[in-house]
């Protein structure tokens, strides 16, 4: 799994997180790691951008469906397609 939120990889090399925080990266890194042979990984954004524009779309839009099951909105087939010739 991949991330490009600064604000995620501060919470998880800090040792200053209030417990509140702290609880929640430790139940969330113990869910991710409960999948076997799973890793994280802290990435630029501009290796995430497809996720980062279907996590927009997803939310400005309130797509409720997954995005594989429905083939997915026509701009994303184009944009890996253009991404994969880079």
């Amino acid at each position: 799994m991949e991330f490009s939120a600064l604000e995620v990889q501060k919470a998880m090399v800090s040792s200053l997180l209030c417990s509140r925080t702290n609880q929640s990266c430790s139940y969330v890194l113990a869910t991710i790691f409960s999948i076997r042979e799973a890793k994280i990984n802290f990435v630029s954004s501009s290796c995430n951008l497809i996720a980062n524009l279907i996590a927009v779309s997803v939310t400005r839009d309130q797509r409720l469906q997954s995005y594989v099951a429905r083939n997915g909105p026509a701009w994303l087939s184009s944009q890996i397609c253009q991404e994969a010739s880079t």
